[in-house]
């Protein structure tokens, strides 16, 4: 894909799910229905800044939205959304460095403990089935049993638009329009 067509999607991408109104409803269409349970009735919060390096900043995007959760009170967490037109074996070491970045800097402004939650999420709208794992602890290959509970871990979320059906890309008619023209 060329980069201005990188840029353009990127910039589609940004637009439309930085609306909460819109954000909200595809995390509640999209994310694995044991986690879009655990969302409160609020929209998410979009959150500035971004995560990306700045080298990369023409060709990545991502967005960072608070989310309540339905026990209420001070819980929250993050979610870090990411998109991909094509599979990348590699978008995982991606998303972990935006995770601990936000992480950093969620820690240095607040100095406490426990982290907030943070729920990396990956928005495939090319043609193609994504297949690569999300399991970051599969990039290591062959690991010696010993040495599995010392690698870091973790799994990202993956909304993979390619083997949805149009009509079924959401239930409301901006959202499933903007994913459709995504896709």
């Amino acid at each position: 894909m060329s980069a201005q067509l990188q840029n353009i999607h990127d910039a589609f991408f940004k637009q439309v799910l930085s609306q909460p109104d819109l954000a909200g409803t595809f995390l509640r269409e999209r994310l694995p229905p044991e986690l879009a349970e655990l969302l409160g009735p609020e929209p998410p919060e979009l959150v500035p800044g971004s995560f990306v390096d700045e080298d990369l900043r023409q060709h990545h995007s991502d967005l960072l939205y608070r989310v309540r959760f339905k026990t209420g009170g001070g819980a929250f967490a993050y979610v870090l959304m990411e998109h991909k037109s094509a599979p990348d074996r590699a978008a995982r070491l991606q998303l972990l460095r935006y995770v601990v970045r936000l992480l950093t800097q969620w820690y240095a402004r607040n100095d406490k403990l426990p982290l907030p939650t943070v729920l990396p999420l990956l928005v495939h709208q090319g043609p193609e089935v994504w297949e690569p794992s999300r399991e970051f602890s599969d990039l290591f290959g062959a690991v010696p049993q010993p040495l599995q509970p010392y690698l870091p871990s973790f799994r990202h979320a993956l909304v993979d638009l390619a083997p949805i059906e149009d009509q079924w890309l959401s239930g409301q008619v901006r959202l499933r329009a903007f994913l459709k023209a995504l896709k």
